[in-house]
């Protein structure tokens, strides 16, 4: 089967909550088609973990600490991800990619430590999460630049790859910030999230 020709039946099937977990499956499943997959498939699953990681903070940065073991265990999830990429990154020489990863390496502990200590207001942990979602999106446009991935694909199929590395993950962020600041009940945000989430969605 094609590379990418399996994801058109499931991209737009299900739910959006389900983009990243579908996503990831794909990528999973086609890995074995073409080499630099695996790294792309680890960004995608520290997207999605960072976009959990942000809205579990958020409740118990507001005081809902029932959340807090499953916070917790998204921190390990997030720590995992970037120790993965940054080891296949170096093993495939991926330089400019692995400085993304790196510059991550640097930002997050100190976020998820002042999460976990509650060093850290509701407001400013969004924002910062935001940040390191950004240099994840950056990350797989770099993995996926890298290993010429709309290359490997026939001509008719090649908006359907773009979708997939570049459109997609920036839909799904598009509509996690408009639930994250209907949960926070940021209203002043949501019509520049809006706004956002129609570019997005527009691309597809």
């Amino acid at each position: 089967m094609a590379l990418f020709g399996i994801v058109a039946s499931v991209m737009f099937a299900l739910p959006a909550v389900h983009v990243l977990d579908d996503l990831g499956a794909v990528l999973a499943e086609v890995r074995a088609q073409a080499s630099g997959l695996d790294p792309l498939r680890r960004a995608v699953a520290l997207q999605r973990d960072l976009q959990a990681h942000r809205q579990l903070s958020d409740r118990v940065l507001r005081g809902d600490q029932t959340v807090e073991p499953q916070r917790a265990a998204r921190q390990i999830e997030v720590d995992g991800d970037l120790s993965a990429l940054d080891t296949q990154l170096g093993q495939m020489a991926l330089q400019r990619a692995r400085r993304e990863v790196l510059a991550m390496q640097a930002d997050w502990p100190p976020l998820a430590e002042r999460v976990s200590e509650r060093r850290i207001d509701a407001a400013e942990s969004l924002d910062a999460h935001a940040l390191l979602i950004e240099q994840t999106l950056q990350l797989i446009d770099l993995v996926a630049d890298a290993n010429r991935l709309q290359a490997w694909v026939d001509p008719g199929e090649r908006q359907l790859a773009r979708a997939l590395t570049e459109h997609l993950p920036r839909w799904s962020e598009a509509q996690a910030q408009w639930r994250a600041a209907q949960q926070s009940g940021a209203a002043a945000a949501l019509p520049a999230i809006a706004a956002q989430h129609r570019q997005a969605q527009a691309r597809l």
